[in-house]
């Protein structure tokens, strides 16, 4: 008798226990079984209309299942580039509609149908490009990895797409078919590389600093340092002024290779900053910087649920002691996270609605000792959003402070002191690599400075 098997994984990191701490709740794992589907043309040659720019995607989600599977001493699967057409045209349908879902009818598509006697589906999807990194989801999520740890499988299909969403965030699909085949298609190879043609090169070089000797004191000297995880995971502190990607650094820290966003913040107050993690498992941590360097252990500030949030850290009203959490949720719902103890997090608050299509910032722009969020629309303009210090926002017009081209920048930060005591600004990265710094001067925005070029494939802190 056929088995069939298809499990989807709704966000980012989604955890699939619900949370008893303060924090969003997760969203739950749902199945969906795959039935009849409708005919796909066949290519003339297997493989021929595989995107050979994800092919980095493609091998290292290949290389990473069968890692998982070697760990638990099962046999490798094998890459079929027939299967892969198909795995790839789904994740293309889901980038394009944006509807994340399974394919109902892959078992009976006809580069397959009437070959196998085993077969399986997984899908996710990331706001990132790491390949890897879906099958970090995978192995974390139970139904996943059953599929992934399943001995009867002896082929997988690897389909990869990457897309800007409206608000110029990189979001990658993944969909990988496992079959066991009577008779496979034809593409079969050993591995995922021996079908591009070779050994695979590496991911692209993440930025190599030259690496310094950490300055005496606090790993993180100012609120004004520029930090930033590299593709390994480590956590680099280029400090302040311009500074390219590859120049003088001191690492800080590693083991960042999973964190969804990392924050730089006095979380305690005791003048020596600190590393807020949000994680992709849904995770959120403080690790209390030491005065004569280093961090202490991590204190969880919440367990789970958070994968599917926009955080943003600050002092959000004028009379907090320690900087909380505004946090966006994939409905479009602003929360603040207060900090009242420089430790674990208390009960929410709402602070609007209606904010889905937006990306938020926080940032005192008009230096007026209020914070305020600067948005970027998907339209790719800059908007304020002036609070009153108490919280709340000021009832007025929205105005416009960026006209236009902010959806060409992939990374958007907030960061304090850059320039200077009492400076505030954005650091915006755009898809070549080039890092700048806008400051905040009152009413506009001080003249744009280049940082510095190296910085793709880098996660910039925030501040």
């Amino acid at each position: 008798m056929s088995k069939l098997k298809a499990l989807m994984s709704l966000a980012l990191g989604a955890s699939v226990a619900a949370a008893a701490v303060v924090g969003p709740a997760p969203a739950a794992l749902a199945a969906v079984q795959p039935n009849q589907g409708a005919a796909v043309v066949v290519p003339q040659a297997a493989g021929d209309r595989l995107n050979t720019a994800n092919k980095q995607q493609i091998i290292d989600v290949f290389n990473g299942i069968n890692k998982f599977r070697a760990s638990k001493g099962l046999n490798p699967v094998k890459f079929n580039a027939t299967v892969s057409e198909l795995s790839e045209d789904w994740s293309d349908k889901m980038a394009s509609t944006g509807d994340f879902k399974h394919n109902p009818g892959y078992t009976q598509d006809p580069r397959v149908v009437d070959r196998w006697s085993n077969a399986g589906e997984i899908i996710a999807y990331r706001t990132d490009t790491r390949g890897q990194g879906l099958v970090d989801q995978w192995i974390g999520s139970p139904g996943h990895n059953r599929i992934m740890s399943d001995p009867a499988y002896d082929t997988i299909g690897v389909g990869i797409s990457i897309k800007k969403d409206a608000n110029g965030r990189v979001k990658m699909y993944g969909t990988v078919n496992f079959f066991k085949f009577r008779t496979p298609p034809t593409g079969q190879y050993n591995t995922a590389s021996a079908f591009f043609g070779s050994t695979a090169p590496s991911p692209a070089p993440a930025p190599a600093p030259a690496v310094v000797s950490a300055p005496a004191g606090p790993s993180i000297q100012s609120a004004g340092d520029i930090l930033a995880v590299d593709q390994a995971g480590a956590l680099w502190n280029y400090g302040t002024g311009k500074s390219n990607a590859n120049s003088s650094a001191w690492k800080v820290g590693s083991g960042f290779g999973n964190a969804k966003e990392v924050h730089v913040a006095d979380w305690n107050a005791d003048e020596t900053m600190d590393i807020v993690a949000q994680w992709e498992s849904g995770k959120l941590s403080v690790y209390p910087g030491k005065p004569g360097g280093g961090f202490s252990s991590a204190i969880t500030i919440g367990a789970s649920g958070w994968a599917g949030y926009e955080v943003t850290v600050g002092k959000w009203k004028k009379t907090d002691r320690y900087p909380s959490v505004v946090a966006k949720s994939g409905s479009g719902i602003l929360y603040q996270y207060p900090n009242l103890s420089g430790g674990k997090l208390s009960a929410r608050t709402q602070v609007d609605t209606g904010w889905k299509s937006l990306t938020i910032n926080q940032l005192d722009w008009d230096k007026d000792g209020n914070t305020d969020i600067v948005a970027r629309t998907s339209a790719g303009q800059l908007k304020l959003y002036r609070t009153n210090g108490n919280g709340k926002f000021v009832s007025e017009s929205r105005r416009i402070i960026g006209n236009s081209g902010w959806n060409s920048m992939n990374a958007l930060t907030s960061i304090r002191g850059y320039s200077g005591a009492g400076t505030q600004g954005l650091l915006a990265r755009s898809d070549a690599g080039v890092l700048y710094y806008y400051q905040a001067n009152d009413s506009g925005w001080a003249g744009r400075v280049t940082v510095g070029t190296g910085w793709k494939g880098m996660e910039i802190a925030g501040h």
